[in-house]
């Protein structure tokens, strides 16, 4: 069977989406954490858990969303530059100075 990285990423995205939630919970009354912030405390910062181990992954899965994310977004800011003349800029200055 050849398995393409979408497909694991698709698979494990459904592992971590089922478990989540569950070891969340278990993390928080383990370590006696309040539920609400223990998805607020960064991943690095958490203790060793399934919890976390699954918070991992997902930060694993989704590094290439944000990374492809920012550069789309350098590239379009890139191409917008390139169209914009003194003019635009003025007017932009102004419009910026009247909000």
């Amino acid at each position: 069977m050849n398995i393409t990285k979408e497909q694991a990423k698709k698979h494990l995205s459904n592992l971590i989406d089922n478990l989540l939630d569950s070891e969340e919970t278990h993390y928080s009354e383990h370590f006696n954490i309040d539920y609400e912030k223990v998805d607020l405390t960064a991943t690095e910062d958490l203790q060793e858990h399934n919890y976390k181990d699954l918070k991992v992954l997902q930060d694993y899965l989704n590094q290439d969303d944000y990374e492809e994310k920012a550069k789309r977004e350098e590239i379009t800011q890139s191409i917008l530059w390139e169209y914009i003349s003194k003019n635009d800029i003025e007017e932009i200055q102004e419009r910026l100075s009247n909000v």
